[in-house]
């Protein structure tokens, strides 16, 4: 596919800008927060939290917003935890996903809604909202999660570290391990590898919802990545534009 070779090259080169800008430390974390929240809120909304930027943004920089929902805002909670984590994991030197990993950051997304399922692995059989999916029965979910950890580390070296993170967020979703959270915890997990290689935080905004459903939706009925791969190619150069447009103001 040339349009997604051509996506590719372009985030590359947001990659090779990124080493070579000479912004302050301090400039750089005041943009890095903003996109830390900016992603919060998409990535919940894609999964029907019903919070606003505005809000999202008052409970994590001031946390004195009192809303009705008291889900929605512990999932913000929660997710600034699981993102602080994945943050935490990137900054390794080198690229390490484990099961662990994965069971943590739905631990950290979703412990303070619901404890007892955080980070646990389903046991019933459940149809994810957004497709007419079939998922996998719970009894071959230990199995498939832990062959996606060795499929990621076998594969690192050999794709593209944006084909790498498509990879792992597309078969996450494919497994579909807990009862909820499953499409946060890909976003983090695909931002994971993301981030460690060099391209920042990347964010499918919440307006391409439709889009991106689709896009999975055609990559898992054609048995090829390059759909649900274009759109995070699409989404990484996005974002990276975003990033050096607040540097410049």
């Amino acid at each position: 596919m040339q349009e997604l070779k051509e996506l590719i090259q372009k985030a590359d080169s947001y990659k090779e800008k990124r080493l070579a800008n000479t912004f302050s430390l301090e400039e750089q974390n005041k943009i890095n927060e903003l996109l830390k929240i900016k992603f919060i809120y998409n990535s919940n909304a894609i999964n029907e939290n019903s919070l606003t930027l505005f809000e999202t943004t008052k409970i994590l920089t001031t946390n004195s917003l009192t809303i009705p929902s008291h889900k929605d805002y512990k999932e913000v909670l929660g997710h600034s935890a699981a993102y602080d984590y994945m943050l935490s994991l990137s900054q390794q030197e080198e690229l390490i996903i484990t099961r662990e990993n994965i069971l943590k950051l739905h631990v950290l997304l979703y412990g303070q809604i619901k404890a007892q399922s955080a980070g646990t692995i389903r046991t019933t059989m459940v149809v994810p909202k957004e497709s007419n999916y079939v998922v996998p029965s719970p009894d071959e979910l230990d199995h498939l999660m832990n062959h996606l950890a060795d499929q990621l580390d076998s594969s690192k070296y050999a794709l593209h570290p944006i084909e790498l993170a498509a990879l792992a967020h597309k078969r996450l979703l494919d497994i579909y391990p807990f009862l909820y959270g499953n499409g946060q915890v890909a976003r983090l997990l695909m931002n994971l590898i993301l981030i460690h290689a060099g391209y920042g935080i990347t964010i499918i905004p919440c307006e391409k919802k439709e889009d991106y459903f689709k896009a999975l939706a055609t990559s898992r009925k054609l048995y090829n990545p390059d759909p649900i791969t274009k759109l995070i190619a699409e989404c990484i150069v996005n974002t990276n534009a975003t990033y050096f447009e607040q540097l410049n103001q």
